[in-house]
């Protein structure tokens, strides 16, 4: 059986430096293009925002978006026929569940007659009021604003309001994750980890004769998950922050910061033998 690399990554602290440029990383890009290895890109982001960002890549990445709750698969791709996909968005194929969003809504709605009205909803911000999202770039708004599987919030409740809603969350078998602008509200049960399953699996039952070995990096809370199932995970630092540790002590510390890190952490697998891993 054939081993072949997947690489699954991280997109903002892993890829993009300060001017949104994938520069620093570009040596390696160009090698995981040239040897046809899969690249599969994650983010909070929007699907429709992930995309606004990747037109210089060397290769079409695939797309796991708002923290492992949908998918997109650039439409060549060969495990397009293997799966029911729902939409499509300019080059791509698309998957998300059709009703997570609603029934998060429908939850949020019954916390706040429930506890008050200690939290704003994206889907409920016009793009008019915009004055308590100036964190974010004008032309980013409205592709942040329109998610698909989840919901994110704007938080002005107390500590108490907090564990009120994450304790009437609980029991709906959602969860928030708060982040150090906005609170992102999504099902339990699916994070980067999870979504990371949904795609490698798809590899492996459209290539069955290949035996896939996961490449994981990652920066921040949300990618941790991920990066405890992969097969070689490395933590990418990012400046003046500290770095996270992974419960498994077989994690790679990527030396120096964010793209030019990451350029530096992929160049050095892609030289190791994997049959030795």
């Amino acid at each position: 059986m054939q081993m072949r690399p997947i690489v699954f990554s991280e997109l903002d602290h892993c890829l993009l430096d300060k001017a949104a440029s994938f520069e620093l990383a570009s040596d390696a890009l160009y090698e995981l293009a040239d040897r046809e290895i899969p690249l599969v890109l994650t983010s909070n982001r929007t699907l429709e925002d992930m995309l606004s960002k990747i037109t210089d890549l060397p290769q079409k990445p695939y797309l796991i978006g708002e923290n492992g709750t949908c998918f997109a698969v650039p439409i060549h791709s060969k495990i397009n026929k293997h799966f029911a996909w729902n939409t499509s968005l300019g080059d791509y194929n698309v998957y998300s569940n059709p009703h997570s969003k609603s029934r998060i809504l429908k939850v949020l709605d019954a916390i706040r007659k429930s506890i008050g009205d200690c939290f704003t909803e994206f889907s409920k911000i016009q793009l008019s009021e915009t004055e308590s999202l100036n964190m974010l770039e004008s032309h980013d708004l409205k592709r942040s604003l329109n998610r698909m599987t989840n919901e994110f919030l704007i938080w002005q409740g107390s500590d108490y309001d907090w564990w009120l809603f994450k304790d009437f969350l609980e029991q709906e078998a959602l969860c928030a994750l708060k982040g150090e602008f906005f609170v992102q509200v999504m099902e339990a049960s699916v994070d980067k980890a999870s979504g990371m399953f949904f795609m490698l699996n798809l590899f492996r039952s459209v290539f069955p004769r290949s035996q896939w070995f996961s490449v994981g990096l990652g920066t921040s809370v949300e990618d941790v998950c991920m990066l405890e199932q992969v097969d070689y995970p490395v933590l990418v630092r990012k400046p003046k922050v500290e770095h996270l540790q992974l419960e498994r002590p077989d994690y790679q510390l990527a030396d120096g910061f964010s793209s030019l890190a990451w350029n530096e952490s992929i160049l050095q697998f892609l030289h190791l033998n994997l049959s030795e891993l």
